[in-house]
Formats: C-alpha cells, sequence, structure tokens
C-alpha cells in the first residue's frame, strides 16, 4: 500500500491513480460499492476517494448522493436523508437495481486493506455546522486500527476535520487558497494540490511541486461539457503528462488514457 509520506514509494506508484466516488464505476457496481472498490483494485488503482457521511447514530457510511444533500431517492429509491436513518438500517439498502448495499466506512476501510488501496476521504456535510465529535473520533479510530494513516488524504478543508484527524493526513491546497499557501514561502510537505487543470498555470505546478505538495490532478466528467465527448479531457491530460504531476483522481470513464490502468487493453 502507498505511502503518502515516502517520496521513494511515491516514485514507485507514479502516476498515482484514484478512482473518483467510490472505484470503477460499472451497472453492477454503483458508487461506493463494494464492487466498485474491488473493480477499482482489479483495474490497478493505487488508491480510492470514498466519500463518507454521517448516519442517525454517528456511524459513518458511504454515500454520495444526487438530488440534494445526502438524497437516497435516485441512488436508493428511499424518501429521506442518510442523516435519517442508523447505519444498521442505511446497510440494509440496496442500490437501485443491483444487490450493492450501502456500506460502512468500517467495511469499506476493510476492502482497502485487503486490496492494498490508499484512500482520498471526501467528508460530506449537510450545512455549516461542526460535524459531531464522535463521528470524527470513529473515522479516525477506523483509519488508526487499520494502519492507514499513511496512505489518506482528505479534501475537507474543515477546523473541526483538520483537528481531528491524524497528523499524517495530507490536506488539499486548492484554487480557494493556493495563493495564500505559495505566498508563505513555507514547506508543502503534507499537503497535495488537488484541482481542475484550469485553476492553474504550469509555473505553479511547479512551485508547489518544487515546495515538496503532492500534485494530484482530477479529470471528472462534471467539470467538463456534454459536447467534448472525451477531447477536452484528452488535451488537460496531456497537459499535466507533460508537467510529470504525481496523480490523478479521474472518473473510471477515462481509464483509457492511462497505461498504468491495464484493463483498459
Amino acid at each position: 500500500m502507498i505511502n503518502l509520506h515516502d517520496q521513494i514509494d511515491i516514485a514507485a506508484h507514479r502516476p498515482i491513480m484514484i478512482a473518483h466516488r467510490g472505484g470503477v464505476i460499472a451497472p453492477d457496481a454503483p458508487e461506493n460499492s463494494q464492487n466498485a472498490i474491488k473493480l477499482a483494485a482489479k483495474q490497478g488503482y493505487d488508491m480510492v476517494e470514498l466519500d463518507i457521511c454521517c448516519a442517525a447514530d454517528h456511524v459513518p457510511v458511504l454515500f454520495h448522493g444526487h438530488g440534494g444533500r445526502g438524497g437516497m431517492t435516485v441512488d436508493c429509491g428511499v424518501a429521506g436523508n442518510i442523516g435519517d436513518f442508523p447505519s444498521t438500517e442505511l446497510t440494509k439498502v440496496t442500490y437501485v437495481g443491483t444487490d450493492q448495499p450501502i456500506l460502512t466506512l468500517e467495511r469499506a476501510l476493510d476492502l482497502c486493506v485487503q486490496y492494498d488501496l490508499g484512500v482520498m476521504l471526501d467528508m460530506k456535510t449537510v450545512d455549516a455546522n461542526p460535524l459531531p465529535a464522535i463521528y470524527l473520533q470513529r473515522v479516525v479510530d477506523l483509519f488508526t486500527e487499520r494502519n492507514l494513516t499513511y496512505a489518506m488524504m482528505t479534501l475537507s478543508m474543515r477546523p473541526e476535520v483538520r483537528a481531528a484527524l491524524p497528523s499524517t493526513t495530507l490536506w488539499p491546497i486548492r484554487r480557494r487558497n493556493l495563493q495564500e499557501m505559495l505566498a508563505t514561502g513555507d514547506s508543502l510537505a503534507g499537503y497535495f494540490w488537488f484541482d481542475d487543470p484550469d485553476s492553474v498555470t504550469d509555473e505553479e505546478i511547479a512551485q508547489v511541486h518544487e515546495r515538496g505538495a503532492v500534485t494530484i490532478a482530477c479529470i471528472n466528467s462534471f467539470r467538463y461539457p456534454a459536447h467534448s465527448f472525451g477531447e477536452l479531457e484528452a488535451k488537460d491530460i496531456a497537459r499535466l503528462k507533460r508537467l510529470a504531476v504525481d496523480g490523478w483522481q479521474i472518473d473510471s470513464v477515462y481509464g483509457r488514457f492511462f497505461e498504468k490502468l491495464s484493463s483498459w487493453r
């Protein structure tokens, strides 16, 4: 499994491939499902992005949701939000048209350990209120118990998350804080640049890399117009390959652009 604090290990995994929305999506592998995680491992990904929400009993569960914050109607045919139900009920709910149940973070991390997958953690929230401390501690405990703390990064920039997660967590540099981070002149070890390609110049990529940050480009279908049909994505990928970014977080439909993902061959 990748160690995100070991430059030799990062180089050995480069390009680090991260599967967006919980793995490789297929008709029998919905977002954040067991099958999606297994397919990511099979196709050669190094990490998966896991979207987690807080259940009513403060247990972290995997869910992305469509049609509203945490809304379950489109994905699961259930009227309500993740936070309305305890985890014991949620794990009995399956995604529409599949036999795949909603996973707890505990089950998902067990799969990641089994398949040597690091984790990009996206902590979904329904409002600006701080996330419950008991929920955050459960997240920390699950990663710590599985020795995954050196293989995790988070997309969250919330202060209560920063205070709770292990010190080994990699923290994001996004469009909103890029200039502030560069202006400090400090080392950026412990951080990772993560954004869409048009948010950053070639020079800025070089700067964050030289200052010690891991560089992860994201190629996500929702960032491109429907009429692109992969052409705009291909141009962005070619540009960032020339800049030798450390890794990529991609929707699985873009696997064909990366030789490392051998299952596409």
